[in-house]
């Protein structure tokens, strides 16, 4: 290539890179115009939709509205200046909008022309670029003035008057802002009963309970710990806690009246001579005395003789008929028939192994007498401890003016429950000073001495007549000592006459007649056996407990104190 066309082609490339350029700086202010504009109209979009959500807000509870609403506007804004890049500018369009300015008298089309002849390379189309190049760096020169900013006043008035509007309703009290706060709240108090339910899982899971006792108490925990999880409404949270109240409740009466099915069946037993060392081994859950007694009846029985041993069968039969057939003492009532039918026998072997089968269903039923005092026990302190905890829970609710069951108003059940579960634990605890002894006094002829056991540690004394008696007490709570239990006084009458007088005496301000009675007098209450009073009060005792609104735990602490007393042990 000679030197002339070289230099023309430079000359050429330096025209075409001057159009290229005066279209670009163009395209890139449009693309700048084409941003803002669409950045207003997301503006707008996101006030709106942020003023629908506060609105909205007024009348549904929804949680940080405003932050929401801010953040719609704010995603508004970025949608619309996003969709102005989106959304380019091409060359052809810058081009042609400059052609379109007013430089001269005529449009002239100089550089959507030169782009169009951008791959041609002859004199004419040299030409042409060279006009197009002078155009376009004219035109940037005066691109201000050429392409003004557009007139958007109308965008940004509707603008500033949303952005007031979402202003003025933000800063207005919103009456679901209280609804809200009363709602969180209420999750709070929702989390607290949730924490204090895993506290009771982990010292149930810690316990030393045997694992057939755990058990069943863990399921009704966890299944509470699953109802609870999420649970916003206090009043749901509340009937939750009621029916697992009442389900360990429910768990710790069956489990009582299992114990107590083969307690009475122990005192049955008891009537019979040769089977009271049994009866109490199974009273006293101790498998030491159980092995004792049996060895001791083993030995008894081979001293029988024909008349004694078919006095014992008898007994045999008239027990088995008055104690009633369950599941929890069919199999030692099947022991008992076993062994009465061996006495009928009068076959020796044959009554060894009724009293080894007896001595087998015996310590099985006191490991069950024992299983089911435990998981009586755990179940009873568990509901009094859910009901302790939902009873906080409808104070808070209270104060707040939620209703709630009757179950956890004043004197209701669950109530009952706490208090029965606050008496059981006091009545375990160590005995507090001056509790721990009671002295008493009776009318004792003869002398002798006697024991007594009773809820507390301490000694008594009794005394009366010729004789003395010295007993002692032992167990947590408050003593009962007890001296000779032969004669108790009960306590004294008042008697006195029915004659009735008339006064007509004056009354100051007037009235009416005063009528007085006669003498008062004081009889001391006689002195009758202990045991006839004891069955008379226990009597009543049975009574009181057999109600159903009274709490499990409370009837085992009074069944407990009249046992503890009971003259036949």
């Amino acid at each position: 290539m000679s030197r002339i066309d070289q230099n023309k082609s430079e000359i050429n490339d330096e025209k075409w890179n001057a159009v290229s350029e005066s279209v670009a700086a163009t395209r890139r202010r449009l693309q700048l115009f084409r941003v803002i504009k669409y950045g207003g109209h997301g503006w707008i979009c996101g006030l709106l939709l942020g003023l629908i959500l506060l609105l909205a807000a007024r009348i549904w509870s929804i949680e940080n509205s405003i932050y929401w609403a801010i953040g719609i506007v704010g995603l508004g804004v970025i949608a619309g200046f996003m969709s102005g890049l989106l959304h380019r500018i091409t060359t052809i369009n810058a081009a042609s909008i400059m052609d379109g300015s007013t430089l001269g008298n005529e449009r002239s089309d100089m550089l959507v022309t030169a782009l169009s002849f951008k791959d041609m390379d002859n004199v004419a189309v040299h030409w042409q670029r060279n006009q197009a190049a002078k155009y376009g760096t004219q035109f940037i020169s005066n691109m201000r003035t050429l392409l003004p900013w557009p007139n958007q006043r109308k965008l940004w008035i509707i603008c500033a008057s949303m952005f007031m509007v979402v202003l003025i309703i933000a800063v207005l009290p919103n009456p679901q802002h209280k609804v809200l706060a009363d709602a969180k709240q209420q999750e709070e108090w929702i989390k607290t009963q949730e924490k204090q339910i895993d506290e009771l899982a982990k010292k149930l899971q810690t316990s030393k309970l045997a694992s057939i006792t755990k058990r069943p108490l863990q399921d009704q925990i966890e299944q509470l710990q699953k109802e609870l999880d999420g649970q916003k409404d206090p009043n749901q949270a509340l009937d939750q806690l009621e029916k697992k109240m009442k389900a360990m409740e429910e768990l710790a009466k069956k489990q009582e009246l299992k114990e107590k099915s083969l307690a009475e069946m122990a005192e049955k037993m008891r009537q019979v001579s040769q089977l009271s060392s049994l009866a109490k081994s199974l009273l006293n859950h101790s498998k030491d005395e159980l092995q004792k007694a049996m060895s001791n009846l083993k030995n008894e029985m081979q001293k029988l003789s024909s008349a004694e041993k078919e006095k014992l069968r008898e007994s045999l039969n008239k027990l088995e008929k008055e104690v009633p057939m369950n599941a929890e003492n069919k199999q030692l009532k099947d022991a008992l028939k076993q062994l009465e039918e061996a006495l009928e026998k009068g076959d020796s072997t044959e009554q060894e192994q009724a009293l080894q089968k007896l001595a087998e269903e015996l310590s099985l039923a006191i490991e069950a007498k024992l299983q089911a005092l435990e998981q009586s026990e755990a179940a009873s302190v568990l509901s009094a401890a859910l009901a302790q905890q939902g009873l906080g829970l409808a104070d808070q609710m209270a104060a707040a003016g939620l209703a709630y069951s009757d179950t956890w108003s004043s004197g209701g059940s669950a109530e009952m429950l706490a208090q029965a579960g606050a008496t059981g634990s006091a009545s375990t605890g160590e005995p507090s000073a001056g509790q721990g002894e009671t002295a008493g006094q009776g009318s004792t002829p003869g002398t002798g001495t006697g024991q007594g056991s009773g809820n507390g540690q301490g000694s008594g004394s009794g005394s009366g007549g010729k004789g003395t008696g010295t007993g002692s007490g032992t167990g947590s709570g408050a003593g009962l000592g007890i001296g000779g239990r032969e004669l108790v006084t009960t306590p004294r009458l008042m008697e006195g006459k029915d004659g009735l007088q008339s006064d007509g005496g004056p009354i100051q301000g007037g009235g009416g007649d005063i009528q007085k009675g006669g003498d008062s007098q004081m009889i001391d209450g006689a002195s009758r056996p202990y045991e006839e009073v004891y069955e008379e009060y226990a009597a009543e005792a049975k009574k009181s407990i057999g109600r159903n609104d009274l709490p499990q735990k409370m009837q085992g602490l009074v069944e407990s104190y009249f046992t503890s007393i009971n003259p036949n042990f």
